[in-house]
C-alpha cells in the first residue's frame, strides 16, 4: 500500500532541484504482527533508485522514513520541511484506512508506524484514527501549502478516502495543478505480489521502461500518461482486482511531468554478445537465496586494471551492489530492483543493458553499458514437498452449495509456498520424538492400534503438531493455502480430483482403500492430485494454523488471510476415513480444540517459497560486456 505526492514547477527541464519524502511501513510498533506487510521498504527502494538514477533527484534531498523511523511526527517533520523550489515528492507505503465519523462522513487516513488503532475492525473506532494516524484531507491541506505549482499523488492504498469529496471550489493559485492516481475504487484491496504492491509496481515498469511515454515518445512521461498505462496494467497484474482512478482537483497549472535525465532514457533491448565474451562479472546466489532475510554477497571482477570486489546487502526489493576496490573511485552498478524481481521478468538466458557510473573522488563521472545475462538451473522443491505457485484463486462455496461456514465464496490471494507431498508419517514423528525430547503419544488407550512407519501419524494435538513443524523449520498451512494446495490449481469440481465421488482416489467411510483399510491407509496410497498432493482429502483430517470462526469468510483478508486473531478451536481440513465422503470436499470446513488428539487426524507441513522457482540456487548474473561510454 503507498502514498505519493509530488508537486513540480511549471516549465522546469531538470529535477535537481526536486526533494522527496518516502515513508514505507511494514511493521507496527502497536499493531499485530498478523497485519504486517511484506513490501513497504521494497517500494521505498525501488521509488528512491527511480527518482535517483532515472529522473536527478539529489541524494541528499530524498529522505526516507521506513517502520520505527515513520512516526506521525517524524512524517509531519519531513514533510513541514520539503523546501520551496523544484519539485516534491512524498510517498507513503503502508496501511491505509477509511473511517465512519459519528456525523455520518467517512475520513481516510494514513496508519504510521506508531498508530494505536485496530486494523480492519468492523466498528473501528474513530477516535483511535483522529489520535494518533494522519488525514487524508489534511495531506491535501498540506499539498495545497506547498509553494509549488504541481502536485501529483500517487496512491496505491486501501480506498482512503484521499481522492473523495471531488475537486475543491478555488485552487490556492490560479497557476496550480493538483492531481491524483489511486490503486483502485472504494471497496478494493490494494494487494501485494512479487515484491512490490501491484499499483507501485506498475508506476515503477511505466516510468523506468518509458512505458507509459505515449507519442511522440519524447522521454517526457505526463500524469495523463502515467494514469492511461496503470489503468490498463493493474487490472491485469491484479486479476481484475484493482481499477485505478484519475482525479483532478486544479488543472490550471497543466499537466504533472516526469522528464528523464539526459541519456538515462530507457534502454532497447542489446544485441546478445559473442558467445565466446567471458563474463566481467559472475554472482551466484546462496542455497537460501529463497528465503527473505538479508544476505550479504561478494562477487568478483576485473575492470579495466582493478580488480574489483562487489558486495549486495540482498532483501526482496530493489537491490543495489556496491562495487570496492577500485581506488581512487566509488563504483555501483545499480539494477532497480532485486535478482528474483529480474528472474521473474528475464526468461532463461535472455539479455538486459544496464547502465553503471564511476565517480572518482574529485566528483567527475565515466559511464559504462553493461549487458547481463541470467541463468538459472532447473529448481527441486525441498525433498518430499511441492511447489504451489503464487496466484488467485476462488476460497470456499457457492450460495446454495456446502455448509454455511463455506460462504460466501471470495477471491484470495496467495504468495508461493512448498507443501509436504503427503501427511506426515509415523517414522517422521518418531524420529522427532528421539531429537527433540517432545513427549510422545499416548497410543496405549487406543485399542488394536499399532501403526507402521510408514502411516500418517495422528492422536497429536494442535500444539505437537506445530512443535513438529517447527522442528522440521516448517510450520502448518494456513487453511487458505490448504484449499489452493487442494484444488490442485482451481479444480473442476467441489474435490481434489474434480466432479465425481464414484471413482475417488481417496480413503472415507464407505470408500475404503483396495486393501479394504477401515483405518488409515498408509500414506500416498492413493492417487496425487495435480499439484502432486496424496491423500489431501480422505485418509486423516489435518491441522491447519488458523483459529476456527463460522463467519470469517465475510470479513477475512483477501491477501495471505491468516484466520481470526483468537478463537477456541483451530481448523481442520480434508476428512478422513471416518468421515463421510462430503468431507473431503475442498471447501469442507471442520474444527478441533486445539488441545484434543483423535485417532484420525493428523498433519503436513508448508514452507515459503519465492514467487518463482527459478530463483533458487544456483542463480547466475553474468555481466557479459564492460563498454565505456
Amino acid at each position: 500500500m503507498a502514498v505519493a505526492l509530488a508537486a513540480r514547477a511549471v516549465g522546469a527541464t531538470s529535477h535537481a532541484d526536486d526533494a522527496a519524502v518516502l515513508i514505507g511501513i511494514g511493521r507496527y510498533g502497536r499493531l499485530p504482527e498478523s497485519v504486517s506487510l511484506r513490501y513497504p521498504a521494497t517500494d521505498v527502494i525501488a521509488m528512491r533508485a527511480l527518482l535517483v538514477e532515472r529522473f536527478g533527484f539529489r541524494p541528499d534531498r530524498v529522505v526516507a522514513l521506513t517502520d520505527e523511523e515513520a512516526t506521525r511526527a517524524a512524517i509531519e517533520r519531513a514533510i513541514a520541511s520539503i523546501p520551496a523550489t523544484g519539485r516534491a515528492l512524498i510517498y507513503f507505503s503502508g496501511h491505509g484506512a477509511t473511517v465512519p465519523m459519528s456525523d455520518g462522513t467517512d475520513v481516510g487516513f494514513l496508519v504510521p508506524h506508531d498508530a494505536d488503532v485496530d486494523i480492519g475492525a468492523q466498528e473501528p473506532d474513530p477516535r483511535a484514527y483522529v489520535m494518533t494516524c494522519l488525514r487524508m484531507d489534511e495531506l491535501r491541506e498540506w499539498a495545497n501549502a506547498l509553494p509549488t505549482r504541481n502536485v501529483l499523488f500517487l496512491a496505491d492504498a486501501c480506498y482512503s478516502g484521499l481522492a473523495g469529496g471531488g475537486a475543491v471550489a478555488k485552487a490556492p493559485r490560479a497557476d496550480y495543478s493538483r492531481q491524483i492516481i489511486t490503486a483502485g475504487t472504494a471497496g478494493e484491496r490494494a494487494l501485494e505480489l512479487r515484491g512490490n504492491g501491484v499499483f507501485t509496481a506498475s508506476v515503477l515498469h511505466a516510468l523506468a521502461s518509458g512505458g507509459a511515454d505515449a507519442a511522440p515518445r519524447d522521454g517526457v512521461t505526463s500524469a495523463t500518461e502515467l494514469a492511461a498505462y496503470v489503468r490498463r496494467d493493474v487490472p491485469t497484474r491484479s486479476a481484475d482486482g484493482q481499477h485505478p482512478q484519475f482525479v483532478s482537483f486544479y488543472e490550471a497549472g497543466g499537466d504533472f511531468q516526469f522528464q528523464h535525465l539526459p541519456g538515462a532514457t530507457p534502454n532497447d533491448r542489446p544485441e546478445p554478445p559473442s558467445a565466446s565474451a567471458p563474463p566481467v562479472i559472475r554472482y551466484v546466489a546462496p542455497s537460501q537465496f529463497a528465503e527473505w532475510d538479508r544476505r550479504h554477497l561478494d562477487v568478483t571482477s576485473r575492470m579495466e586494471r582493478f580488480e574489483v570486489v562487489a558486495s549486495v546487502e540482498h532483501a526482496p526489493g530493489p537491490a543495489r551492489i556496491t562495487v570496492s576496490g577500485l581506488p581512487p573511485a566509488a563504483v555501483w552498478l545499480d539494477f532497480g530492483r532485486t535478482y528474483f524481481r529480474l528472474v521473474v521478468d528475464l526468461a532463461q538466458d535472455d539479455y538486459q543493458r544496464f547502465d553503471i557510473r564511476v565517480y572518482d573522488r574529485a566528483g567527475a563521472m565515466s559511464e559504462r553499458s553493461l549487458v547481463v545475462q541470467f541463468k538459472s538451473s532447473a529448481v527441486e522443491a525441498p525433498a518430499g514437498m511441492v511447489y504451489i505457485p503464487p496466484g488467485r484463486f476462488t476460497m470456499g462455496s457457492s450460495e446454495g452449495d456446502g455448509d454455511r461456514d463455506e460462504r460466501p465464496a471470495h477471491a484470495v490471494t496467495l504468495d508461493a509456498f512448498y507443501m509436504d507431498a503427503r501427511e506426515v508419517t509415523v517414522g517422521e514423528y518418531r524420529r522427532f520424538i528421539r531429537e527433540s525430547d517432545h513427549p510422545s503419544p499416548n497410543w496405549k488407550d487406543v485399542a488394536k492400534y499399532s501403526p507402521g512407519d510408514d502411516y500418517p501419524m495422528v492422536l497429536v494435538t494442535w500444539e505437537d503438531a506445530s512443535a513438529f513443524a517447527t522442528w522440521a523449520k516448517k510450520r502448518l498451512p494456513t487453511e487458505a493455502e490448504w484449499e489452493r494446495a487442494a484444488r490442485g490449481g482451481e479444480s473442476a469440481g467441489p474435490y481434489p480430483w474434480g466432479a465425481e465421488l464414484a471413482s475417488a482416489p481417496a480413503n472415507s467411510y464407505r470408500t475404503a482403500g483396495p486393501d479394504a483399510w477401515r483405518q488409515g491407509a498408509p500414506v500416498a496410497s492413493f492417487a496425487a492430485n495435480a499439484y502432486g498432493l496424496h491423500d489431501i482429502a480422505g485418509n486423516v483430517w489435518e491441522w491447519c494454523a488458523d483459529w476456527y470462526e463460522e463467519r470469517y469468510y465475510e470479513e477475512s483478508d483477501d491477501m495471505n488471510p491468516r484466520g481470526p486473531a483468537s478463537g477456541a478451536r483451530r481448523v481442520v481440513r480434508g476428512g478422513s476415513w471416518d468421515d463421510d465422503p462430503k468431507y473431503m470436499r475442498v471447501a469442507a470446513r471442520d474444527r478441533i480444540s486445539p488441545g484434543l488428539a483423535h485417532r484420525d487426524l493428523g498433519f503436513r507441513c508448508v514452507r515459503d517459497a519465492p514467487d518463482d522457482p527459478r530463483s533458487k540456487d544456483p542463480l547466475e548474473l553474468n555481466v557479459l560486456e564492460n563498454v565505456a561510454q
